[in-house]
């Protein structure tokens, strides 16, 4: 899974955050990468690069959910709630696509898959959330006296009288993939939430799980 913009033919111009999975590496064993991985030369970047292990050695053929946070600085992922890697160089600063495969090339990266092997690919749910958050120049009639929402910073929209209702992806959540209202401006009572101050950020959780199955069926 990768968020992907490829604005020309140079292939130093990609801007990419990956979770990939090698089925030829250990079962609990995931890479991280703010692409490319390479310099114009072809050497590595490890800077770009956390080859990470799920937490408790978790198997990726075992359901997990897999989670990116795509910040101005900084790309953040997650596998079960637990932090796994962090990279602030090269992150991607353009809109993108994201994209999901399951694929192989034969090439140095991918290796060659034997006849009759097989991989496969699962997925369970996706859900993706844009949040941005920051100082509110809005109205103090229905805010404090600083201008900011009783439930935290918020950033005012072009077009509209600013947010009525926050809801909440992470904060307060009970129930995985569903959200939270953290703070309600249309009549009812605000719940209290601290915002945590200036961030824009692509949240991208998902479930999957993959296995590599040997044999003709």
């Amino acid at each position: 899974m990768f968020t992907y913009l490829q604005p020309d033919d140079d292939a130093q111009d990609v801007q990419e955050a990956d979770i990939e999975i090698l089925t030829r590496d250990p079962r609990n064993a995931v890479q991280y990468t703010n692409q490319p991985s390479t310099d114009k030369n072809g050497n590595d970047l490890p800077q770009a690069t956390v080859n990470g292990t799920n937490p408790g050695g978790r198997d990726w053929t075992q359901w997990n959910v897999y989670r990116v946070d795509w910040m101005p600085k900084m790309t953040s992922w997650y596998v079960n709630g637990v932090s796994i890697a962090n990279i602030s160089f090269q992150t991607p600063k353009d809109p993108a696509g994201l994209i999901l495969n399951i694929w192989g090339d034969g090439g140095l990266w991918t290796g060659n898959m034997s006849v009759y092997d097989q991989a496969y690919l699962q997925i369970q749910w996706i859900e993706i959330a844009y949040n941005t958050s920051g100082p509110y120049a809005g109205s103090k009639s229905k805010r404090g006296s600083d201008g900011l929402g009783s439930a935290g910073p918020l950033e005012k929209r072009k077009g509209t009288p600013g947010c009525k209702v926050v809801c909440g992806v992470d904060e307060q959540v009970n129930t995985t993939g569903t959200p939270a209202v953290l703070y309600n401006n249309t009549g009812m009572a605000p719940m209290g939430w601290k915002g945590e101050g200036a961030v824009s950020l692509i949240w991208v959780p998902l479930a999957l799980v993959g296995a590599m199955v040997f044999g003709y069926f």
